[in-house]
């Protein structure tokens, strides 16, 4: 949404691919809410709103996935690589759902071959 350039180019290039599908979760959403209301008071945190993400998310024709409780049970069997807990239910959607999960944290690649870091 930023224009960051440290977005990688294979990362673009994966999400830009027409034999994948992109999906987002409503853990991303609310992590970018929580972490927006954090920069607002003064800590580091997100540039724009859960509100924001959430309409440029529609705008580009995604409809967020929502988190169930079998996501959440998946939770017990994550181990503790990672200690965030929006990462930790973004990996136990991802192993639920068999999906791949796309992201630049090295630390959460220790969960698979399904993680892929750019």
């Amino acid at each position: 949404m930023t224009g960051d350039k440290r977005l990688a180019g294979r990362a673009i290039a994966l999400m830009d691919d027409p034999a994948n599908s992109v999906e987002v979760s409503a853990v991303s959403v609310w992590e970018v809410a929580v972490k927006h209301s954090l920069s607002r008071r003064g800590k580091p945190g997100v540039p724009f709103s859960g509100t924001d993400f959430l309409g440029e998310v529609r705008r580009v024709g995604i409809e967020p996935f929502g988190v169930t409780a079998e996501h959440v049970a998946a939770l017990d069997r994550v181990p503790l690589h990672h200690r965030d807990p929006f990462d930790r239910l973004l990996i136990a959607q991802a192993t639920q759902e068999s999906m791949h999960l796309l992201t630049h944290d090295a630390q959460l690649g220790r969960y698979g071959d399904f993680v892929i870091v750019v």
